[in-house]
C-alpha cells in the first residue's frame, strides 16, 4: 500500500515511473476529495511537460484532457474540446473515422484517413449539419444507391440528384429548376395551382387525357375559378 499521512482535502500520493536520468515521466496518483472520497489521476510527460491527462473521479466519471468530468444525468466519459475518439487501423497515422468536439459548439464526425474537416455535425442547439456534397457524392443518399439523394446547390439552394444527375433544384428566390419532364400522374382532374401566398391567382387543370386541359384564373376558397382558355382533346 502507498499511504498518504496528510488527510486534508486536496492532498494525495503518487507513484512515478521514469527513465534512468529522471526524464520520460509517467505517474499514477490519487487525490483526496473528502474524508471518504478520492479520485485517481494519470500523468504523462511530453516535450518536457509533465501533466495530468486523465482522471477517474470519486463518483466514477472519467475525464480525458480535463480534471472535472461531470454529467447532469448519470455517469460517463467526458472528453475535453479537441479530443476525439478514433476508429480504424490508422494505416496513415490517422483513424478511418473520428468523433469529437473541436470548439464546444458542435460534435463532428470525420470520415476517411487523414481528414481534418467534419463531414457531419450536431450543434448544441440540436441541428444536424451535413457536408455540401455534390451530384456524384450527395450529402444524403442511400446504402445501395449512393449517387441518388440531395446536396447543397450553393447558398440558399437544395439540389436533388438521381444516379449522379440533377433532377430538381430549389433556390431561395423561390425558383424551381427541373431537368427533364414533369409527369403528373393520377386519375380524374389534376391541377398545377398558382397563388400569391394567401389567395389563388390561377391554375392549369388537367382533365382525363382525352379531354385536354384548361387554364383557369381567379377564385378563392369560396368562389370557383373562371375558365380563361381551354384546349380540348382534339386540339
Amino acid at each position: 500500500n502507498i499511504k498518504n499521512t496528510n488527510t486534508s482535502t486536496g492532498s494525495g500520493s503518487m507513484l512515478k515511473f521514469m527513465s534512468n536520468n529522471g526524464n520520460a515521466l509517467t505517474a499514477i496518483a490519487n487525490i483526496q476529495e473528502a474524508s471518504t472520497s478520492a479520485s485517481m489521476l494519470f500523468f504523462t510527460e511530453t516535450g518536457g511537460t509533465f501533466a495530468e491527462r486523465m482522471r477517474i473521479d470519486h463518483s466514477g466519471n472519467i475525464g480525458v484532457g480535463l480534471n472535472s468530468p461531470s454529467f447532469t444525468d448519470g455517469k460517463g466519459i467526458h472528453l475535453a474540446d479537441d479530443f476525439r475518439i478514433g476508429f480504424g487501423d490508422g494505416a496513415n497515422s490517422r483513424p478511418d473515422f473520428q468523433i469529437g468536439s473541436e470548439n464546444g459548439s458542435t460534435l463532428g464526425i470525420r470520415c476517411g484517413e487523414g481528414s481534418d474537416t467534419d463531414d457531419f455535425q450536431f450543434t448544441t442547439g440540436g441541428q444536424a449539419l451535413f457536408s455540401d456534397g455534390s451530384a456524384s457524392d450527395p450529402s444524403i443518399s442511400f446504402i445501395n444507391d449512393d449517387d441518388t439523394g440531395l446536396h447543397s446547390g450553393g447558398v440558399g439552394a437544395i439540389t436533388f440528384v438521381s444516379q449522379g444527375n440533377r433532377v430538381l433544384e430549389l433556390q431561395s428566390s423561390l425558383l424551381a429548376q427541373f431537368s427533364g419532364d414533369i409527369d403528373i400522374n393520377g386519375s380524374g382532374s389534376r391541377q398545377i395551382k398558382f397563388n400569391n401566398g394567401s389567395t389563388s391567382e390561377g391554375a392549369i387543370v388537367f382533365d382525363d387525357p382525352t379531354n385536354g386541359f384548361t387554364f383557369k384564373v381567379g377564385g378563392t376558397s369560396s368562389v370557383a375559378k373562371t375558365d380563361a382558355f381551354v384546349i380540348n382533346g382534339s386540339g
